[in-house]
Parts: C-alpha cells; sequence; structure tokens
C-alpha cells in the first residue's frame, strides 16, 4: 500500500491550521500539484501557507508540476483547478487524495479513488497514539470552527477518537 498522498488545498490548509501537518508529513509522503501550491500561495501572509511553506523548504512535502489530464474534472465535477489537477495526479500515479471539497469526493468516489478528510487523518493519529484523545478533542473543535462539517460527521469523529465504532 503506498504512503503517498496527493493533496488539494482545502485539507492540507485545515492540517496547518490545527498545527497537524508536520505531524501527516512525518508518517506520508504529502504531493502537492502545481495549481493547489499556486492556489495556497497566493495568500503569502497566512500562518497556514507559512507552515506549509517552510515544509516544502524541508523537503517534507514534494510540489509537482506533471501534466495531468485534468480538464474532465473541472468540467464534469465543476471543480476549480486546484481540485481537479489533485484529482488527475492521484488517478495518474495510483495515489490517494486527500480533499475536504464536496464534490471533489464524489469524483473521487466514481472514479475509484480512494480519499480521505483532514478529520480522517486527525482520527489515524489519534489511533496511532501520535496524539492524545484529549488534544485530538481539541484539534476536532478546531476543525469544526475552520472546516465545512455537519453534525453527525463530528459527533462520529468524537465517538471514533474516544475509541468507539464507527457509524
Amino acid at each position: 500500500m503506498t504512503k503517498q498522498w496527493i493533496f488539494d488545498a482545502s485539507t492540507i490548509i485545515l492540517l496547518a491550521k490545527i498545527t497537524l501537518l508536520r505531524n501527516v508529513a512525518l508518517a506520508k509522503i504529502i504531493i502537492l500539484p502545481e495549481a493547489v501550491w499556486k492556489e495556497i500561495n497566493q495568500k503569502k501572509e497566512a500562518y497556514d501557507t507559512q507552515i506549509i511553506e517552510q515544509l516544502i523548504s524541508e523537503k517534507m512535502i514534494r510540489t509537482a508540476s506533471e501534466k495531468t489530464q485534468s480538464l474532465i474534472f473541472e468540467k464534469e465535477f465543476g471543480l476549480g483547478k486546484g481540485e481537479s489537477e489533485a484529482l488527475a495526479l492521484a488517478h495518474q500515479q495510483k495515489a490517494k487524495l486527500a480533499t475536504d471539497d464536496l464534490r471533489a469526493i464524489k469524483a473521487s468516489k466514481v472514479f475509484n479513488i480512494p480519499f480521505a478528510t483532514a478529520i480522517h487523518f486527525l482520527i489515524d493519529l489519534t489511533n496511532q497514539g501520535v496524539i492524545s484523545k484529549e488534544i485530538a478533542k481539541e484539534k476536532l473543535q478546531k476543525l469544526e470552527k475552520y472546516g465545512r462539517y455537519g453534525g453527525m460527521m463530528l459527533q462520529d469523529a468524537k465517538k471514533r477518537i474516544e475509541g468507539g465504532q464507527y457509524g
């Protein structure tokens, strides 16, 4: 199983905002398509951009400039350039996709591309013992603030963090 993950802007920004991106980068190979990095880098002064830029400079995050057939995702699923490139690159490289974008999630299901959201990474880090349940609950509250998650998803995540069964 590959540890390679193609990230779109939504998930990498959320993980940076809740200060878990470095933890994920230590365990996974993170690749940012060129369009995703351009999208993130438009807000150079943002704290999350600075974290991402630092991890790129430390070679903990890679950027990719490969050409992809991303136009189909843009047209068929109404995705932005970054999400389209991330999906196309994940499909092309048979990698996993990190996305919190609902349309990108739907497209990944259609094309059978494995995906995870920021919440999945949080739960994974908790289950691996990288962060405590108490810290995970605090991070989940921050994800509730910054992300676009529904109540059921947050309740399910809280149960998973506490060691309960999946929803």
